[in-house]
C-alpha cells in the first residue's frame, strides 16, 4: 500500500475504492446490490487495493488500466470490458494516491 498509511487511514480508503469501483468501473454489474448495502460491497476491494497501491508507487494510468482488465478478464469478461471505464478509474486512483483519504 501507500508507504506509512495506517489502519485509520485505510478505513477511509476503502470506502472511496469502493465508490470509484461501483460508480464508474462495476465490470459485473453489481452496483444497485452494493447500494442496497448487500454482501457485495466488497466484491471489487481486492482488485482496487491492487490498482491503487500501483498508483501509490508511481505506475502509470496504462499499467493501472492493464491491472484492471486482467482484472475483468479474471472475472469472466472475454472482450476485457470497457476501456473509457478502465481510464475513468485509473484517473480517479492516481489522483486518490497523491491525496490523503481522509
Amino acid at each position: 500500500m501507500k508507504p506509512g498509511m495506517t489502519a485509520p487511514d485505510m478505513r477511509d480508503l476503502v470506502p472511496k475504492l469502493r465508490e470509484i469501483g461501483f460508480r464508474a468501473w462495476d465490470p459485473l454489474g453489481v452496483a444497485s446490490a452494493w447500494e442496497d448495502g448487500d454482501a457485495m460491497a466488497d466484491e471489487y476491494d481486492s482488485h482496487l487495493l491492487r490498482a491503487f497501491s500501483a498508483a501509490a508507487n508511481g505506475r502509470d494510468a496504462q499499467a493501472i488500466c492493464a491491472l484492471l482488465r486482467d482484472a475483468e478478464l479474471q472475472m469472466g469478461h472475454e472482450d476485457g470490458g470497457s476501456a473509457d471505464r478502465r481510464a475513468m478509474v485509473a484517473a480517479a486512483l492516481l489522483e486518490l494516491a497523491v491525496r490523503p483519504p481522509g
